[in-house]
This record gives C-alpha cells, sequence and structure tokens, in this order.
C-alpha cells in the first residue's frame, strides 16, 4: 500500500467520523444526510485500506457519492415513516390543576394578572367570579392561565 492510497483512506476515515460526531451532537441525527455521508466515508475510507478500491481522491469521492446516495435511499422510507406519526394530543402541564384564591374579582369579558413563581399570568374565566374565590387552572397556554371555581 503505497502513501497516497493510506492517507486517502485515513482522511477519509477522519472525515466520516468528523460527520457523524457533528450529526449526533449538533443536530441529534435529525439530518440523515451527514450521517449517510459520514457512514459512507467510512466505508469508503476501509475499502482504501483493504485495497478494495485505489486510493485516488476522484474514485473515493465518486464512490462516497453512490454509497451515500444508497444509504440514504436505504434509510428513507423507515425515517419517513417514522416522522410520519405525530403526536396531535395537547401536552399535560404540570400547572394543570393548580388551586388558588383571587386578590381582585375576575370577569368573563376582562382578564386580571396573577403572579406565580415570579411570572405574571394573565387569568381568564368563562364565568364571572369574586375576590376571595378558590379556583383551578384548567388550562394553561402561553403566559395564560384559564381557571374556573373549585368545586368544593
Amino acid at each position: 500500500m503505497n502513501v497516497a492510497m493510506q492517507d486517502t483512506a485515513t482522511m477519509m476515515i477522519v472525515v466520516g467520523v468528523l460527520l457523524l460526531l457533528i450529526e449526533a451532537t449538533a443536530f441529534g441525527f435529525s439530518l440523515v444526510i451527514l450521517a449517510a455521508v459520514g457512514l459512507a466515508s467510512i466505508s469508503v475510507g476501509l475499502m482504501i485500506k483493504f485495497q478494495w478500491l485505489s486510493g485516488s481522491l476522484p474514485v473515493a469521492l465518486g464512490v462516497t457519492s453512490v454509497l451515500t446516495a444508497a444509504i440514504f435511499a436505504i434509510a428513507w422510507r423507515p425515517l419517513k415513516k417514522l416522522g410520519a406519526s405525530v403526536d396531535d394530543s395537547a401536552p399535560r402541564s404540570d400547572l394543570i390543576g393548580y388551586t388558588f384564591q383571587l386578590d381582585n374579582p375576575l370577569t368573563a369579558d376582562e382578564a386580571y394578572i396573577h403572579r406565580y413563581s415570579g411570572i405574571d399570568w394573565l387569568l381568564e374565566s368563562d364565568e364571572n367570579l369574586d375576590a376571595a374565590t378558590l379556583v383551578e387552572v384548567i388550562e394553561v397556554n402561553v403566559g395564560k392561565f384559564r381557571v374556573s371555581r373549585l368545586a368544593v
């Protein structure tokens, strides 16, 4: 094995490992193409090391391209199926069920601010509630609590 073949093989393996590391750490395997190029580069580097391919850079890049397309084509169907299953249900917040006493009256058409855990929350309700009423959070949106009278 000559020095050029050894250098190309090592370069391909190092590039492949770096691409896989970038894919794993930065993107969490969400970009399939980087993983495919990384695996193809490592495979071509190993093929050159075992002298199954010539060590020229054009051959290495060509075979890497073909392997990348093959890996991507093989991985496309399962990943497409995986991405097709989407959970549309609303996330359950741990703030739902939080109970507190109103400091001010709350009307259905007027919002009021309640401070909880250092955050000012806009309170909304479908019914008019008097001050000192015990309420429970029934829905949470960004910066908003929807409350109802606590059934005692």
